[in-house]
């Protein structure tokens, strides 16, 4: 049996601390700069035309600035498998409509315009928002090569 003794002092004691404080730090700061953050972004207010595209620009889609189509949609109280399917792709990426069942919320829409892979069908972008703040969103494509995906995807 080997033992092994040491002998710390308060400066190799700081020290260690320390180094692990930094390495902690450096962590959260990676782990910070991965993308457009959920919570963040429902935290965040898009309250002007500006602030939606820039929004949509920040998770990499450029997009023509006009909204293709603004509308008030109520989420339904009950819901069918359709809703709990759509409400399955933004817990994926860390909204949830549950909490909003019979609300009425704002839906914009709009027209990406760099979307890779382009096959001549538009891709759409569709952000919920209620009382300015962003409670969903997604990609979608209609066509041959049809999709419905997170906005907020890797």
């Amino acid at each position: 049996m080997v033992i092994v003794t040491a002998k710390l002092n308060k400066v190799k004691i700081a020290g260690v601390f320390l180094a692990a404080a930094a390495v902690i730090l450096l962590v959260i700061l990676l782990a910070n700069r991965s993308g457009p953050d959920t919570e963040a972004a429902g935290r965040r207010k898009l309250d002007t035309p500006e602030s939606k595209v820039e929004f949509l620009a920040s998770c990499g889609y450029t997009v023509k600035p006009d909204p293709a189509r603004v509308q008030e949609v109520r989420i339904p109280e009950d819901w069918n498998e359709v809703y709990t399917q759509y409400n399955a792709l933004q817990k994926s990426q860390g909204f949830d409509l549950s909490r909003y069942k019979g609300k009425t919320v704002m839906q914009y829409v709009y027209q990406v315009e760099n979307y890779p892979g382009d096959n001549g069908d538009p891709v759409w972008a569709t952000m919920l928002l209620y009382k300015n703040k962003l409670i969903g969103a997604d990609l979608s494509r209609g066509g041959a090569e049809s999709f419905l995906r997170p906005l907020l995807a890797a």
